[in-house]
């Protein structure tokens, strides 16, 4: 019965609405630890409260001796208080227009960080680094000036003279020499410091250590002036949001307010709705019980984040784009399009894109990424992981003995030639042009793979392959050296299929990249929740939906309609396309059993 309510569910239009969360201010103190007091409101799920308060699920059960996530309304939780750091800091960067003979290491040079911070700043920088190219580099700080409860320390800039730092703070040119009489005012220079009374400084000392118009900040920060508080990430300090002026500020009520804002390093603009429309197409009917997992790790994740505006509508594509073509006829103002999970019917979809729709793909081939730039790729493409894949073997193993399974046999790879970038680029264009060329013949592969093993080397194995019978030709081979320290290089398809043995993958200390953390804390939660729901195990499907889902909806809610545009997150312009996540997490799988998820 439960299973034929699910599935008439999962035929209709559906729109989700739910309770909002809000932080309780009723603090108590039980044996001497704080706790915040929340009653629970009709419609609000464990998820919810959890991420308000930012305390796991499973710690929540703890102190409030629960077994399970059911709520019932009016019912009183328990929620640890956790004291918010107070970090008044905020990093600073510019807009570099590439030039040619630029490299990420001259650029890294020159802007005083790593090449590693700026492929994070500017996501495919290492694969398109191409002139006239706008970056985002850290701006080079100038020396910040200190205070003290008496005087703020002026930094004298190039031309200033003592009587224009006085004209500049009011001051009289004696008053300044009586509070600066080791300074000579004919020898002095850039760099030197000039005593300021300190509430002659007001504006300068409020200043320091606050955020201004041009910096933006990556870490969650606390900002506390005059009983005035924000807490969040600096690039969603909330517009209305006005500090309190101290009643001795020498600023008017606009210039103060100034101080706190905060614009991105770019032409980005965030938009926001009331409400926006979302389409889901999910091939659920008659289909295999992956999709249906998808959608049910979708579902959760919407309800978690149920504070976003957002009206859903489910539907099932089967795999018909008429039937797509039907549906998306009633949205045609849908704001994302999601879906469908199918090669053939993803078409279907393409010619409701434009400006106003995005769609949302969630298959790990598609080309229309590279040539429609109101097209989203969430899943990241296999082009990308492959790219991934060699940029991992030449910065970490380019030494050992490197290992390429082109099909049909096994050949050392070596490459000695150029910078690390064109290393990773030469690397990446060869394992795209052998990928799924295999054919399974155990015995040649033995064979081969003798001709190329160096025992006393640590061996590094690419096999750019998803056929699951070639692969498990590959691995039986490659089991048979398990005993001495060989890694195998794969996709993350290997794990999910049935016919391969994962105990082969933990001899091998399988390596592969995924956008899907699957143990991070926030997805062990939804584990938890996903059994209790649903009484079953999460697949890797459950997982995917529902990681896909929850980073729409909080790019949604913390940058607007087009939050993919946004700078300084894993996300990559394709030229002449669209965008694509490149947020890829290494995991690997260990002899002793364990995985280890960077």
């Amino acid at each position: 019965m439960r299973k034929m309510i699910l599935m008439l569910a999962l035929l209709v239009s559906i729109s989700f609405a739910f309770s909002q969360v809000k932080r309780s201010e009723n603090l108590v103190a039980l044996s001497g630890k704080k706790y915040y007091v929340h009653k629970v409101e009709p419609k609000q799920t464990m998820y919810a409260i959890s991420k308000t308060y930012a305390v796991s699920i499973s710690k929540i059960l703890e102190v409030n001796d629960k077994e399970t996530t059911d709520l019932k309304e009016g019912e009183l939780l328990k929620i640890p208080y956790t004291e918010p750091t107070t970090v008044i800091q905020s990093l600073k960067y510019k807009h570099y227009i590439v030039k040619k003979g630029d490299t990420l290491y001259s650029l890294a040079k020159k802007f005083g960080t790593t090449e590693e911070e700026l492929i994070n700043l500017n996501a495919g920088v290492e694969v398109a680094l191409v002139e006239g190219r706008r970056l985002i580099v850290p701006l080079i700080e100038e020396h910040q000036p200190r205070y003290d409860n008496d005087y703020y320390y002026h930094i004298v800039k190039p031309k200033e003279t003592l009587s224009s730092i006085g004209r500049r703070y009011n001051i009289s040119l004696r008053k300044l020499k009586q509070l600066n009489e080791d300074i000579d005012p004919q020898k002095l220079k850039p760099e030197d410091e000039v005593r300021i009374p300190i509430g002659k400084a007001r504006a300068e000392v409020i200043k320091i250590g606050m955020v201004n118009k041009k910096t933006k900040g990556l870490k969650e920060v606390l900002i506390v002036k005059d009983g005035s508080k924000y807490k969040g990430p600096l690039t969603q300090i909330p517009k209305g949001w006005v500090p309190q002026k101290p009643a001795d500020s020498d600023l008017d009520d606009e210039e103060y307010n100034s101080i706190y804002d905060v614009e991105e390093p770019t032409d980005y603009e965030a938009e926001f709705k009331r409400n926006y429309e979302m389409v889901v197409l999910l091939p659920l009917k008659n289909s295999f019980s992956g999709m249906t997992n998808y959608y049910k790790g979708m579902l959760l994740a919407i309800q978690e984040n149920e504070n976003v505006p957002v009206t859903i509508n489910v539907y099932d594509s089967g795999r018909s784009k008429t039937r797509v073509r039907s549906k998306l006829k009633v949205h045609r103002d849908a704001d994302f399009i999601v879906g469908p999970y199918s090669q053939d019917v993803f078409p279907a979809s393409l010619s409701f894109a434009n400006d106003e729709t995005t769609v949302v793909s969630l298959l790990s081939k598609n080309n229309a990424v590279y040539t429609d730039e109101n097209v989203l790729q969430f899943n990241t493409t296999e082009n990308s992981i492959n790219h991934r894949i060699a940029a991992y073997i030449v910065n970490e193993h380019i030494t050992d003995n490197v290992i390429c399974f082109n099909g049909r046999s096994f050949q050392r790879y070596t490459d000695a030639k150029g910078s690390s970038s064109e290393k990773i680029k030469r690397l990446a264009t060869l394992i795209n042009s052998i990928q799924d060329k295999g054919v399974a013949n155990e015995t040649n592969f033995k064979t081969s793979f003798e001709k190329v093993f160096d025992k006393s080397k640590k061996n590094i194995v690419i096999v750019p392959e998803s056929n699951h019978k070639v692969v498990n030709s590959v691995l039986n081979v490659l089991n048979v050296f398990s005993m001495h320290d060989v890694e195998v290089v794969g996709y993350y398809k290997w794990k999910v299929h049935p016919n391969i043995d994962p105990e082969m993958l933990f001899n091998l200390n399988f390596t592969y990249f995924t956008p899907f953390h699957y143990l991070s804390t926030e997805n062990q939660d939804f584990t938890t929740t996903y059994k209790e729901r649903f009484l079953s195990f999460p697949d890797d499907f459950s997982y995917m939906g529902y990681i896909t889902m929850s980073k729409l909806l909080k790019g949604i809610n913390s940058g607007g309609k087009y939050f993919y545009k946004k700078p300084l997150q894993k996300i990559m312009k394709h030229k002449n396309g669209g965008y694509e996540s490149i947020d890829l997490h290494k995991v690997q799988f260990n002899k002793n059993f364990s995985i280890k998820v960077d």
